[in-house]
């Protein structure tokens, strides 16, 4: 089982790097490695990053422990479990050394992080939620490599759902799930239907259900992040317990009349276009077309319309909403996608962390007056946060489903290849 603890640091970036590389800790330096930076350059390094960007005041660093049973695991192992760890929370904008030392009982890591980013500039902004990240992170990482973890981690309850309620990704994975029990009959489709919006689902015996996608952000388990409502056996349940909305159908077995069906087709019409968004139904009739179609006109031919492509009409607000980002915003590729959905989640921390600071401030005060003001500045930083949220979501959900359509592409285009090479042959 692995322990953590996350400390900061306003002083001495050489005091704190020079101790944690120390040879006689680290078997003569065998387990200590830098990434996005060499280990016996960190210091100058990180002190560029600084400057570079003019942050040399505050938080210089973060120092990192993560502690294991060393009947557990051994020291090459720990040492590739402290990568694997760093990278997960900082791998890809953050410089950091990572080093192994064996001088105790348990074997344990130390990472040590510069506070400011080496291609944005922004600082790491630590707050409880980040911390919970960090917590929840090694556990993770633990269960994967087969250790155990800490069975009561936590000093008050709920702090995994907690972190999912504030994690926009971890959002969008379980309004995916909940999609995808509504319009699965059995659980096999249910696994079919995350499949095809690209997750991967698996079992763990201790953890119950795994699901990660293929462009994988973070490994999820529904039942330790969303509760006891998310394990198999409840998805099962709930998949085959649905409260079907009922329309008029016919409690006689026997062949209805013209007039019976034009009736029993008009209210099943009139429940459908209850369900679709106002906007969609408002474009239909400013475009003179009828908002619910049993056929599409393709050139020359008519596809019908799926049961699949009227539940995705009931999200038209969110794709109204998800093309209105990349225009205001000028979003021309991939690229600048996830460049802008890096910037909302650095900008989304330093909210959190503003409101977090407010509210200890909220909880000092005595003077009435100036505590209804905090009150306000926290709700309208709550306004901010929510829409921030939302837009780190639409992010999400445009990047999966571009990476979805491009290797649908990519299946198509070997589809074609191998049709044309037959027809080659044939000739």
């Amino acid at each position: 089982m692995a322990v953590t603890k996350f400390l900061t640091r306003k002083t001495r970036l050489d005091t704190i790097i020079k101790y944690i590389m120390n040879g006689e800790k680290t078997e003569k330096m065998m387990y200590v490695s830098g990434v996005n930076c060499r280990p016996d350059t960190a210091i100058y390094e990180m002190q560029d990053t600084k400057k570079r960007f003019d942050k040399e005041d505050g938080i210089i660093s973060y120092h990192l422990i993560q502690s294991f049973d060393g009947k557990e695991i051994s020291p090459k192992k720990c040492h590739e479990l402290g990568l694997q760890y760093a990278k997960e929370l900082f791998g890809d904008d953050f410089q950091f050394v990572v080093a192994t030392h064996l001088n105790t009982d348990n074997v344990h890591n130390h990472i040590v992080i510069n506070s400011v980013s080496f291609k944005s500039g922004y600082k790491f902004y630590s707050n409880r939620e980040t911390k919970d990240f960090i917590r929840i992170t090694s556990d993770f990482i633990c269960r994967e490599n087969g250790l155990s973890v800490i069975k009561t981690p936590w000093k008050n309850k709920g702090y995994y759902k907690l972190y999912a309620k504030n994690n926009p990704y971890m959002q969008l994975v379980k309004k995916d799930i909940d999609e995808a029990i509504d319009v699965s009959y059995s659980y096999k489709g249910f696994v079919s239907k995350l499949e095809s919006k690209g997750y991967y689902v698996s079992e763990n015996e201790d953890t119950g259900l795994i699901i990660e996608r293929d462009n994988s952000y973070q490994v999820v388990r529904p039942q330790e992040l969303f509760g006891n409502n998310y394990t198999k056996e409840k998805i099962t349940y709930r998949i085959e317990n649905k409260i079907y909305n009922q329309v008029y159908i016919p409690k006689k077995k026997y062949k209805m009349s013209i007039e019976e069906y034009k009736k029993f087709k008009q209210k099943q019409r009139q429940h459908q276009l209850r369900e679709l968004p106002a906007l969609y139904i408002l474009i239909c009739l400013l475009l003179r077309i009828d908002p619910l179609p049993e056929k599409i006109e393709f050139k020359d031919y008519k596809v019908p319309i799926t049961k699949e492509m009227k539940i995705s009409l009931k999200h038209l607000e969110n794709l109204s909403q998800q093309t209105i980002l990349l225009v205001e915003n000028k979003i021309n590729n991939l690229d600048e996608l996830k460049s802008y959905r890096y910037n909302l989640e650095e900008n989304l921390r330093v909210l959190k962390g503003k409101r977090e600071n407010l509210w200890r401030k909220r909880k000092r005060e005595t003077n009435p007056e100036i505590k209804e003001k905090i009150t306000h500045e926290i709700g309208d930083l709550k306004v901010l946060i929510n829409k921030t949220n939302k837009d780190i979501v639409n992010c999400y959900e445009i990047e999966n489903r571009t990476i979805l359509l491009k290797n649908q592409l990519e299946i198509e285009k070997s589809k074609e290849i191998v049709k044309s090479k037959k027809r080659d042959r044939v000739r």
